[in-house]
């Protein structure tokens, strides 16, 4: 494990973390279909937007940053953060977590990463590319 990757697994348990916890502790009331506390907050600031869907974007555009700076391959970062982005959603239904699934959420959280992807792949800094380690040659004695 490089230490790029530590980034990359602390934000994915955070999503899971945000996304599972339960709506009363959000500041959101019973059922899950009133504001939360950050929608609030950003409404008062911004007006009336999706911020749901916005923070299920973000959330998901920063998974896929990280997981691609942590030096994971393209197809298995859209495909784990797609399978997250899943299982987040199924597991809002659980009644306990007063949540709901919302297809839309997940539609976001999947456009999150895909412009992740777009962002490394026509902003290509070097943190996202890093240069070729020199060339060794394999027998030094010759």
């Amino acid at each position: 494990m490089t230490r790029r990757t530590v980034p990359a697994i602390v934000w994915t348990v955070v999503i899971v973390v945000i996304c599972l916890t339960p709506a009363s502790w959000l500041g959101s009331g019973s059922g899950g279909d009133g504001p939360s506390f950050l929608a609030r907050l950003l409404g008062a600031i911004f007006g009336p937007l999706p911020y749901d869907k916005a923070i299920h974007f973000g959330m998901f555009f920063v998974f896929g940053l990280l997981w691609r700076w942590a030096g994971a391959g393209l197809v298995p970062t859209f495909l784990g953060g797609a399978v997250l982005a899943m299982a987040t959603e199924l597991g809002q239904s659980i009644p306990f977590l007063e949540r709901t699934t919302d297809l839309d959420d997940l539609f976001a959280n999947v456009a999150g990463i895909a412009a992740a992807f777009v962002v490394v792949q026509f902003w290509k800094p070097r943190a996202f590319n890093p240069a070729p380690a020199p060339h060794q040659d394999p027998d030094p004695t010759v």
